[in-house]
């Protein structure tokens, strides 16, 4: 009796204890208490072995529901991203439709659909907007990207056939609508603010490199065999690259005439009377004929818009095909992309709306990547070159315009490109060009220098204007640092590389200490 009362407030302590943790119900706790009234060793052993292998396949199971989430959510994601804009209704058909097609069971509680749409919201693969009824959702750029990609691995014969959205330009609002976003804008803002490099101030050489760096780069997109050094020769000494097609050559000199155009007519001059190029029909029509000139089978079709169908290598697009549409959208592409303020936003719209209409029986890439020059140098920004630009990042940004009305991969490589024209142009003209410093302050930079290693005295000449010392002081430390690299380039200070070892010796035989001669 003693036995079976001890046991049975064990049992009540074991019973309340796992309650508490939430492995047993009520009528559980009733259980062990019977239990332990007969057996209680051996009902405590099975039981917990019971209740452990019960909480494992719970656990096994809350797994698995919780994969069953984030994969019907991404279901959801998937039906949403083909039907923007739809309803809670409509995602519940569409997942129903899904289930049939896979021969599955479809749970289409509203409670259950909606917490697959919590989860793909949850996860950044959709966005909601509206409240109750009104609530409608759509597709998230990661989602679409992700979609984007994907679908592009595919071969094209394998992807379903796209046609002319009219849809993808009337939905664009200039200044409202943005295919660069913030962050992206913001960062050329910051990296070329408007106003900073104005065609005024681009020297000759400066010109030449843009002439160079363009008319190679956009006609290596173009799959063009001339290297940069082999289209220098042929524009600047008509110097043809060995075994390269005449079509190449060809492709390259007219680049240089239509960037050549873009050049006189961007200038102060043309500004000034009113000749100014812009995006007008007449200017992008010229381009296209400056660019197309010698390439086409008819020689009428240079400048002029298409009036015959058109097929794009590798692609599921169909360009549109009624020369009363074409005509129609391509001035509807040129009245936007006048109206659109930001210089940025202006030349990728260039870059994704020519391109997809196809206006011309060719060439329409390369007349909107030299097109887009147009707005950043009015802007007085470094224009862009298109150097170092990926052609397989260049393409699939392309081909997702073409397909899946996406620009998102096309403006990451349009920024990056753009980035890195600003870097080499900027390194091209610091290579070339000497430094104020030594221009203005010749002579007292000679004096300064000799002063240092001749006598270790830091010596500003009278000369220096007082708001340059701080430029003055910094441009001789770094000729001396050169010195120390290679001592015989001291000579066009006045001084010899014994000065400089005798220097460094002296240097080395005292504490390192604050200023230039510790460094």
């Amino acid at each position: 009796m003693a036995t079976t009362t001890a046991a049975s407030h064990v049992s009540t302590r074991l019973s309340r204890s796992l309650a508490a943790v939430g492995w047993i119900s009520g009528s559980e706790q009733a259980l062990i208490s019977i239990s332990f009234s007969f057996t209680p060793q051996l009902a405590l052993h099975h039981y917990i072995d019971a209740k452990l292998s019960y909480c494992h396949d719970r656990l096994e199971s809350s797994m698995h529901a919780h994969h069953n989430v984030d994969e019907m959510a991404a279901r959801a994601a998937r039906a949403i991203l083909a039907s923007p804009g739809c309803s809670r209704g409509q995602v519940i058909e569409m997942l129903a439709e899904d289930a049939r097609t896979r021969g599955v069971h479809f749970d289409s509680a509203p409670i259950t659909v909606l917490r697959w749409i919590n989860r793909a919201l949850a996860l950044g693969l959709i966005q909601k907007t509206g409240e109750g009824n009104r609530t409608r959702y759509n597709a998230s750029g990661l989602a679409r990207q992700a979609h984007v990609e994907a679908q592009l691995k595919l071969p094209h014969t394998s992807r379903s056939k796209a046609v002319y959205q009219e849809a993808f330009l009337e939905n664009y609002k200039p200044n409202e609508t943005f295919y660069l976003d913030e962050r992206q804008r913001e960062c050329l803002a910051a990296r070329c603010p408007v106003g900073s490099a104005p065609l005024s101030r681009l020297g000759e050489r400066d010109v030449k490199s843009f002439l160079y760096d363009l008319s190679f780069s956009s006609s290596r997109l173009e799959g063009n065999t001339y290297d940069h050094a082999c289209t220098v020769d042929l524009i600047e000494h008509q110097v043809s690259k060995q075994g390269a097609s005449h079509t190449d050559k060809v492709m390259i000199l007219n680049h240089h005439d239509a960037i050549q155009y873009i050049i006189e007519n961007a200038c102060a001059s043309s500004i000034a009377n009113g000749h100014a190029i812009s995006t007008r029909e007449s200017d992008i029509r010229t381009l296209h004929a400056l660019l197309s000139s010698d390439l086409l089978k008819d020689p009428r079709d240079s400048g002029a818009l298409r009036l015959s169908p058109v097929e794009i290598g590798r692609s599921a697009y169909i360009p549109p095909r009624s020369p009363s549409q074409i005509a129609s959208l391509f001035q509807a592409i040129l009245a936007k992309a006048g109206a659109i303020e930001n210089p940025f936003e202006q030349a990728f719209f260039m870059n994704v709306h020519l391109p997809y209409l196809q206006p011309f029986v060719d060439c329409n890439k390369r007349t909107a990547r030299v097109a887009c020059n147009i707005p950043l140098l009015r802007a007085g920004v470094t224009p862009m070159s298109w150097m170092d630009v990926d052609y397989h990042a260049y393409t699939d940004g392309i081909l997702a315009v073409y397909e899946f009305n996406e620009p998102a991969l096309l403006s990451k490589v349009f920024v990056e490109g753009y980035l890195r024209s600003c870097e080499r142009f900027e390194l091209m003209r610091k290579d070339r060009e000497p430094s104020r410093i030594a221009v203005d302050f010749r002579q007292e930079v000679r004096e300064a220098v000799k002063a240092l290693i001749i006598s270790d005295e830091d010596l500003v000449p009278q000369g220096v204007d007082q708001d340059r010392v701080v430029e003055f002081k910094a441009y001789v430390e770094d000729q001396v640092r050169a010195i120390y690299s290679n001592p015989f380039g001291a000579a066009r200070f006045g001084v010899s590389a014994d000065d400089v070892h005798a220097h460094l010796e002296r240097m080395a035989a005292i504490e390192p200490t604050e200023g230039m001669h510790a460094r």
